[in-house]
């Protein structure tokens, strides 16, 4: 199941839903500590969108039908995100939104190899330009090292949370189940949070010290209403073909 949120009516023809932190208490991770690019977020709880490298993106077709994902800052004008927020014809505007501002998209770049097997989309990851300097914080990407099984990710996003509500900046953790070189995957346990409608294209982080990598972009998930047992799968920024395509876009992007 794709996650991507629509507003209102369905735009193409896959089923599209999308990413936030749902859920509530924590637990320890056996590993590294994770954080959620939010001041003092707790799993799955709410935090301040105020100077955030994560923002909404909202995409409008030519009869005013709005669609929301999440991306993370990653230059002065270009934002990473999900592939499949694109996936339709006949948009009529984009534009990227963070607690204060909204800047309009002059250029959106998609994967070329976007492909979908199953429940698992590939290469599903895009960028979006905008046509002012965002003047927001900016995350690198994680290279210095891998995640695996048993790691603490962060999620944050814009997404649904389990009260319905959508459209406000959450954060949690979730535990890596599993990593291939296409993607990150997570098992939601019912303690920890989870990704649902509205947060595709945002952030999985990883901790280093003090510092925040991003690891992944929410992309698919089995379950439509994000419940115990739904496995969510990140696209791995570490694929060579995806960075590849990031860095063809913005050589400059910051890594870790």
């Amino acid at each position: 199941m794709i996650r991507k949120i629509l507003v209102t009516n369905p735009l193409f023809a896959l089923s599209v839903l999308a990413l936030t932190s749902c859920g509530g208490g924590g637990s320890d991770s056996p590993k590294d500590n994770a954080v959620t690019i939010c001041p003092r977020v707790i799993n799955g709880q709410s935090c301040s969108p105020a100077g955030s490298p994560i923002v909404k993106i909202v995409i409008t077709s030519p009869k005013g039908v709005q669609s929301l994902c999440s991306g993370t800052v990653i230059s002065a004008n270009k934002v990473l995100t999900a592939a499949h927020c694109f996936a339709f014809s006949n948009i009529a505007s984009i534009d990227v939104e963070s607690d204060t501002s909204s800047f309009s998209v002059n250029k959106f770049y998609i994967h070329p190899n976007l492909s979908q097997s199953g429940n698992a989309l590939f290469n599903d990851v895009a960028i979006v330009q905008t046509k002012q300097s965002m003047n927001l914080p900016t995350l690198p990407i994680l290279l210095s090292q891998t995640v695996s099984g048993g790691d603490k990710i962060g999620i944050t996003g814009f997404g649904i949370d389990e009260n319905g509500d959508l459209g406000s900046l959450k954060g949690g953790t979730m535990i890596v189940k599993d990593v291939t070189i296409n993607h990150v995957s997570s098992q939601f346990d019912g303690k920890d949070s989870n990704t649902c409608n509205g947060d595709s294209g945002g952030p999985a982080t990883f901790t280093i010290g003090d510092a925040v990598a991003i690891i992944g972009l929410t992309s698919t998930g089995i379950k439509t209403d994000c419940s115990t047992g739904d496995v969510t799968l990140f696209t791995n920024l570490q694929s060579q073909t995806v960075l590849d395509f990031i860095t063809s876009i913005e050589p400059d992007i910051g890594t870790l």
